[in-house]
């Protein structure tokens, strides 16, 4: 299956619009080495169909006929595109995917389904989907822990500052340990003291690398 654009260009100055150009490409669900057969191909285009209808018994059965564990994160990843948490888990039971399955279900103790659906995404490499995931569910405290961890730190503090204030001076000294950790005193030592935790950590940092005249100036 493709992906089809179109792209448009008004005609004269008037407000109608004439296609230009038609460009295709492969959904990336269908782009893997794993389907290699037309058999296999269309056994994942039906469960795609049967997910978007709502027929989840039919989905339940390609997964049951499917014996390769390999095509289970593709269609692992096809329930994230769906919003189909149920029958995520239960592909990420198939590949033996422990941690991830673990993860779902206690992400499946908060009140937003959205929530465990992109605990799934997380755990298959899914992290734009993960974001916009959180995003639209407002669970900007969780969009802010995701950021921290793919070290997009900037990013991380303006979603603290502007939509998770509770967690912003975290943010800030969980990005201090970091920085003090490559190095970087200098910025280290900013971070600290907008986490307002520089009181102890800034002089045991400087205390802990030698710098002692550094550590007089600064107390």
């Amino acid at each position: 299956p493709y992906l089809v654009f179109a792209s448009h260009q008004k005609i004269d100055n008037s407000n109608v619009e004439k296609c230009t150009n038609l460009s295709k490409t492969i959904m990336r669900e269908f782009t893997s080495d794993l389907l290699p057969d037309h058999e296999t191909r269309s056994s994942i285009i039906n469960f795609s169909y049967y997910l978007t209808i709502g027929e989840i018994d039919n989905a339940h059965k390609i997964i049951q006929m499917i014996k390769n564990p390999s095509l289970w994160q593709t269609m692992a990843q096809i329930c994230v595109k769906k919003k189909r948490t149920d029958v995520a888990e239960i592909c990420m039971g198939n590949m033996g995917h422990i941690r991830g399955a673990a993860a779902v279900r206690i992400a499946k103790q908060e009140p937003e389904e959205e929530v465990a659906l992109a605990a799934v995404a997380v755990h298959l490499g899914l992290l734009s989907e993960a974001e916009t995931l959180y995003k639209e569910c407002n669970r900007y405290d969780l969009l802010n822990k995701l950021l921290q961890a793919q070290g997009k730190w900037e990013s991380a503090k303006n979603v603290a500052l502007d939509r998770d204030q509770v967690n912003m001076k975290t943010t800030y000294h969980n990005h201090a340990k970091i920085q003090e950790s490559i190095g970087d005193i200098d910025n280290a030592i900013t971070s600290f003291e907008k986490a307002d935790t520089h009181i102890v950590n800034v002089p045991r940092m400087l205390l802990d690398r030698g710098m002692l005249a550094e550590l007089e100036s600064y107390v």
